[in-house]
């Protein structure tokens, strides 16, 4: 049977995944969302879902204000140092499971 037929055939599962989409996709929407709203209208109540104005100076602020560069730079000096950290680790952790006989090795091969 076609996979996307086997799905269909439980529309409960459908239903499901689709408010978990719902669920962990309206974070990233909200985030974006107020990104573009003016200062003053972020904290408007009621709530909008959608700005009345798109604006941009929250981006334009944050490279004027703040050291937004160098702190972009250091979380991508972090992450590469923690990506060859772990690169090496498993590298060398492979070559000793791969070449050296021990108890339990067959299990892991």
């Amino acid at each position: 049977m076609n996979p996307i037929m086997r799905w269909l055939r439980f529309p409960g599962k459908l239903f499901f995944l689709g408010i978990v989409l719902i669920i962990m996709v309206f974070p990233l929407y909200w985030i974006f969302i107020t990104s573009l709203k003016p200062s003053k209208e972020i904290f408007k109540l009621p709530l909008q879902y959608w700005p009345s104005t798109i604006s941009f100076e929250n981006y334009i602020n944050i490279f004027k204000i703040s050291n937004f560069h160098i702190y972009i730079f250091n979380s991508l000096i972090v992450s590469l140092a923690s990506a060859f950290t772990v690169l090496l680790i498993t590298t060398l952790s492979a070559y000793v499971l791969a070449r050296h006989k021990f108890k339990g090795g067959p299990q892991i091969r």
